[in-house]
């Protein structure tokens, strides 16, 4: 069926009708090569250092919560391989303390968050992360987490009321 038909045989009609279908064409061409640009920028960028925003994230919030005292590095920035050190010293993982490894867990994991939602909106879901840590690592955690909850949704579950005064939360008790 050709335009002139379409359009009872007036060529007007027809020439209004595709120039507005050719409008319509230029649009979906404009939004497909933006989407495009945005997925090539991004791809570039993962290529260079795919691991580097979380590094740099993993090592700032394990700094915040240690205050300084354990450290870490990438040696691969290809892999998640990571060295921690406390002191400078590296750590073997195999002898972290268990409050080591969950501070270890809790940076990784907001490090996670941010790289998968650098404009906030994630959803992250805690079940008693500081049960081994000491008070001090605990309140920085708990400080961590208070920020980390202005730009994304934080459900943290645990029997210990003494973290409700320290997150300031609203409890919903089950």
């Amino acid at each position: 069926q050709s335009l002139t038909e379409d359009n009872s045989g007036d060529p007007a009609a027809a020439a209004e009708e595709a120039e507005r279908a050719f409008e319509e064409q230029k649009s979906l061409l404009a939004h497909w090569q933006h989407i495009y640009e945005v997925f090539t920028a991004r791809k570039e960028q993962l290529h260079s250092e795919p691991m580097k925003d979380i590094s740099d994230s993993f090592a700032r919030y394990l700094s915040v919560i240690t205050g300084g005292k354990v450290s870490s590095e990438f040696p691969d920035s290809e892999r998640l391989n990571v060295n921690i050190y406390s002191d400078n010293r590296l750590m073997d993982h195999a002898r972290l303390s268990e409050g080591t490894k969950e501070t270890v867990s809790l940076a990784f994991r907001l490090a996670v968050l941010d790289h998968l939602f650098p404009e906030g909106g994630g959803v992250i879901v805690l079940d008693d992360p500081f049960t081994e840590m000491d008070a001090e690592r605990a309140a920085q955690s708990c400080e961590l987490l208070k920020a980390c909850a202005t730009r994304h949704q934080v459900i943290f579950l645990t029997c210990h009321e003494k973290y409700i005064g320290m997150l300031n939360a609203e409890p919903i008790r089950v």
